[in-house]
């Protein structure tokens, strides 16, 4: 039973990895920095995006395209306290930038195709 949760996620999973690759925009996969792709490298609910351009917009197509997506990081400490360290740049960059796409493995067809045409088509 796993395995077919599994084998599915990594399959919307992959499906969401070709529709960034696509794109022109310069947006990074989150954790995954290779494509071999091993269950346990699959977070089990979402698909995460550090955008290269603002979030805010990639939201407001979110909610118009009716995809929920979250800012993965909100709740962070780098948020929350607006972090400026100059030692934490990247991190800081991350944690504002970074936007989770759903990656369940209940998802029909028709949710995951239209989650993968947005990520195609973000700039």
């Amino acid at each position: 039973f796993f395995n077919e949760f599994a084998n599915k996620r990594r399959e919307i999973y992959q499906n969401y990895q070709n529709a960034v690759m696509r794109s022109s925009a310069k947006n990074t996969i989150f954790g995954s920095p290779d494509a071999d792709l091993k269950t346990e490298e699959i977070n089990a609910s979402s698909f995460s995006l550090t955008m290269a351009g603002r979030v805010e917009e990639v939201m407001k197509l979110a909610s118009k395209s009716k995809i929920e997506i979250v800012k993965t990081f909100e709740d962070s400490l780098a948020v929350k306290m607006n972090l400026k360290d100059d030692s934490l740049t990247n991190s800081v960059f991350t944690a504002i930038r970074t936007v989770s796409f759903p990656l369940y493995y209940f998802l029909k067809s028709s949710e995951t195709e239209r989650v993968s045409k947005m990520l195609s088509h973000l700039m």
